[in-house]
């Protein structure tokens, strides 16, 4: 339960400082709410539960989380049917990769872009533009796991999975 809040709440918090305007990396954001997640969770004193060291420890290891069930099987089909699949991240390009590859999947680096590289998040239409320009004029499908986030990459200009 405390890490489905921890992200959703880091989700919210990132979502509205990046309409307002005051972009903070998601990674940034994330961490920064930790103990205050601690405290929500009726931990009265969180940095004498947790340290920062622990909080390091625990981010660090995002990347050994498993894919969903599929994804492997999923990715080699768009790609012997002629797609190229690319990663497009409200979060780090290294961390997220890691999660392909730590999964036994080859992400190419030159195939991912993060919201971090131009300073908008997600769902913020202008979020979706510069890898819609990356790609050029080529037919641009979106598949992602939340419907915010298609249904976004649809009205920016991408075709919708």
């Amino acid at each position: 339960m405390l890490g489905y809040m921890w992200f959703e709440i880091s989700e919210r918090e990132y979502t509205h400082l990046s309409i307002t305007g005051r972009y903070r990396r998601f990674f940034d954001v994330f961490c920064s709410i930790f103990y205050l997640l601690l405290w929500i969770s009726g931990i009265k004193e969180p940095r004498s539960f947790a340290s920062d060291g622990d909080l390091a420890y625990i981010v660090g290891h995002f990347k050994d989380l498993p894919l969903r069930e599929g994804v492997a099987e999923c990715l080699q089909l768009l790609r012997d049917a002629g797609f190229t699949v690319w990663g497009f991240t409200a979060g780090d390009t290294e961390q997220v990769r890691g999660y392909f590859l730590n999964n036994g999947i080859d992400m190419p680096l030159q195939n991912f872009i993060s919201c971090d590289d131009a300073g908008v998040g997600k769902p913020a239409l202008n979020g979706y533009k510069p890898l819609l320009e990356r790609l050029g004029s080529d037919e641009k499908w979106f598949a992602a796991a939340h419907m915010w986030d298609a249904s976004s990459a649809m009205k920016a200009g991408y075709k919708g999975a």
